[in-house]
């Protein structure tokens, strides 16, 4: 049975065993390089294409389904954002095809762009229990609402150790650049998007190392955030998802009740 997670706000259960490579490959956001010192005018100004921050207090959960292959389920995020005496923090917990969590991120949110300050991979004990997982974050550049040059590579980079005796270590080394502005039909509209291209490299620490290197893209939606991802993962492969729908976390917990029942 899962019930609500008190730090995440979401649900905490047991879960079947997922590779922690497929894992790492669902889409991390905000993941871009900004800069506070610089005074040039910006190329780009990108503070609208990402989630609305300031209209997301209640929280919305963001249901993503595959574009093409009927073996895959649903994926969910549940965005929220805090604000305190600091200014505004988004929050995002993942959620899979059974409902069950596999990833937590806070991000602190700034006038031109956010800095991510924690994230957590979840991932199943010998007996079932979901063990929490934190990142070591090695650059904690989050999405730009500005970009100086629009033909940048910019960088991001998080490591998880699994296991100290014997060591297990995995680095996810992302690089996105800015590829274009277009449109994209979500509920029956055209809406304005930007297209970002994605360079990933997985480092799997554990007795040597064994390094993967991925492709795909991002569609970041104007007042919406994300609406498409797709990460090719070789041999004719990839995760491709778009955004369905929106909703609220009551609604989602009616899901989940229909789902055990």
């Amino acid at each position: 049975m899962a019930k609500i997670d008190e730090q995440t706000g979401g649900f905490s259960a047991n879960w079947s065993e997922l590779g922690i490579q497929k894992l790492l490959l669902v889409f991390i956001p905000g993941i871009l390089l900004w800069s506070s010192c610089v005074s040039e005018k910006p190329q780009l100004l990108l503070k609208e294409y990402y989630f609305p921050v300031e209209s997301l207090e209640n929280g919305l959960v963001y249901e993503y389904v595959p574009v093409s292959g009927d073996s895959l389920g649903s994926e969910y995020w549940f965005y929220k954002s805090i604000k305190d005496e600091g200014g505004w923090h988004f929050t995002g917990t993942f959620y899979d095809e059974y409902f069950q969590v596999r990833q937590f991120f806070r991000e602190d949110v700034f006038d031109n762009g956010t800095l991510m300050i924690d994230h957590f991979l979840y991932q199943p004990d010998s007996t079932g229990q979901s063990i929490r997982f934190p990142a070591q974050v090695r650059n904690p550049n989050g999405f730009p609402f500005e970009l100086m040059d629009s033909s940048s590579v910019l960088l991001f980079e998080l490591a998880w150790t699994f296991s100290e005796s014997p060591l297990h270590r995995v680095t996810l080394t992302r690089n996105r650049q800015y590829r274009e502005k277009g449109d994209f039909s979500f509920e029956g509209k055209e809406t304005p998007i930007v297209i970002f291209d994605l360079k990933e490299k997985m480092d799997d620490e554990r007795e040597g190392h064994l390094e993967k290197e991925y492709s795909g893209l991002e569609i970041y939606g104007k007042g919406i955030g994300l609406v498409y991802y797709r990460k090719d993962i070789g041999q004719g492969l990839n995760l491709e998802y778009q955004l369905k729908e929106r909703y609220t976390m009551e609604q989602f917990e009616d899901k989940f009740k229909a789902y055990i029942n």
